[in-house]
């Protein structure tokens, strides 16, 4: 009996043993916030992203830009379609296979495509000065080059927050030396100080907003402020030197995610993250006619809004696939 009794116990002791799986998955590698020079990611490694940002916001990595064409693309994690609020290489995508973003070991990020050819790069080579380079992706959406210093923390040689491409993000400014562009539009400070809309086609160019049939001061603005510098705060208020300030339908709402984009429509709009669905919604628009974009309907065409846009008796617009139609909030 009581060597029953002791083989017994031998026999549930081993059975509450865990024993090592041979077919449990591997444990997915950590997010990475922050890379040292010499890390690199190729685009068939596309689905885990280049880094996150410490509080999972923001991504970065390779992002789909068509049939067998990737970007190098920053995004909000949450964002359904993932889509883009900063891009390396807007208008130059990479193949799908052989591509590849390196931090190279001399402080240089870089965007290489299938043959070897940079098609974009930081140019910050050797901006660490001989020392130790990170990149990084701050909580704000900001990707970061950082060079040593002397005091306390590193110096940013480089940062997408200085580079905008048609999307500004809570806290990024948008000053005298930046543009948001999207095709043949662009938001921009003009000579005099104002904020405008410009249509830049290949045969016209015109501003059409501010209402340009009146003079900056019937529009609400302003020409004395020469800082020239706009921000979109967190509360979802894009405040302005010339004196223009709008609000998002859900200001003050917190936790939002936002973010004020140029459309390839000619319309600037801001959007807020639904975080339960990963969509986004309008909640405040710059036009609220959108038959006042110049050139969106092409020469000798009639465009309407009942309330979506239709065109007739001319040529196709010049981006048709990204006409937008419904309803838009109020115009500024």
């Amino acid at each position: 009996m009581e060597r029953y009794g002791t083989c017994l116990a031998f026999i549930l002791l081993f059975a509450v043993v865990p024993c090592p799986s041979a077919s449990a998955p591997a444990p997915e590698p950590a997010a990475e916030h922050t890379l040292g020079a010499g890390s690199s990611l190729s685009v068939e490694d596309r689905a885990r992203p280049f880094l996150t940002s410490p509080d999972g916001a923001f991504s970065c990595g390779f992002q789909e830009a068509g049939e067998n064409a990737f970007s190098f693309s920053v995004w909000y994690t949450g964002a359904a379609e993932k889509t883009a609020v900063w891009t390396a290489n807007p208008g130059a995508p990479v193949n799908g296979r052989g591509s590849r973003i390196s931090f190279r070991r001399d402080g240089g990020l870089a965007l290489d495509d299938a043959n070897g050819t940079t098609v974009w790069e930081s140019k910050t080579s050797g901006g660490g000065g001989g020392g130790a380079v990170t990149i990084s992706l701050l909580d704000t959406g900001n990707l970061v080059i950082t060079g040593p210093s002397t005091g306390t923390g590193g110096r940013a040689v480089w940062q997408s927050f200085d580079w905008p491409t048609d999307t500004l993000l809570p806290s990024q400014p948008l000053t005298k030396h930046m543009k948001l562009v999207a095709g043949y539009f662009s938001l921009y400070y003009d000579n005099d100080n104002v904020l405008r809309l410009l249509y830049d086609g290949p045969e016209i160019s015109s501003i059409y907003w501010p209402n340009p049939g009146n003079n900056p001061f019937d529009n609400g603005r302003t020409t004395y402020n020469s800082s020239r510098i706009g921000v979109l705060d967190g509360n979802g208020a894009f405040l302005s030197s010339d004196n223009l300030g709008v609000n998002a339908s859900d200001l003050g709402r917190p936790g939002v995610k936002r973010r004020l984009t140029i459309d390839p429509d000619g319309n600037v709009r801001i959007y807020s993250l639904n975080a339960s669905t990963g969509g986004w919604t309008v909640t405040r628009a710059a036009l609220a006619q959108p038959c006042s974009v110049h050139g969106l309907c092409g020469p000798n065409a009639v465009c309407e809004y009942q309330p979506s846009l239709q065109l007739s008796n001319g040529p196709s617009p010049a981006r048709p696939s990204t006409i937008r139609s419904g309803t838009i909030s109020p115009d500024n």
